[in-house]
């Protein structure tokens, strides 16, 4: 996946640092998202069950083991399967 490129003076609100910290925490996601990879997922999001996740397509993820579920259905199974598809997953997501 290409190097997303975000605009440091377009954040606004704490410190140097604090900023610093997030663009890196932003591409640590980006870069686990490239590949489903649900291990490193655990070590950037919140593990709170009442934390909340959304996704661009509309869907709420409700604690982060809800869209971990969702990424280890995403990989390609160890026995070399296809990818399975978003509108299969809708409706065991649901």
């Amino acid at each position: 996946m290409p190097a997303v490129e975000l605009d440091a003076a377009r954040l606004v609100g704490g410190s140097e640092a604090d900023r610093s910290r997030v663009l890196e925490r932003v591409h640590e996601y980006l870069e686990a998202n490239a590949s489903f990879d649900w291990g490193q997922l655990q070590e950037i999001w919140s593990g709170a069950p009442e934390a909340v996740f959304f996704n661009l397509n509309g869907h709420t993820y409700k604690g982060r083991e809800h869209w971990t579920r969702l990424w280890q259905m995403m990989i390609v199974s160890r026995s070399g399967r296809e990818r399975v598809r978003i509108a299969h997953i809708t409706s065991f997501m649901s």
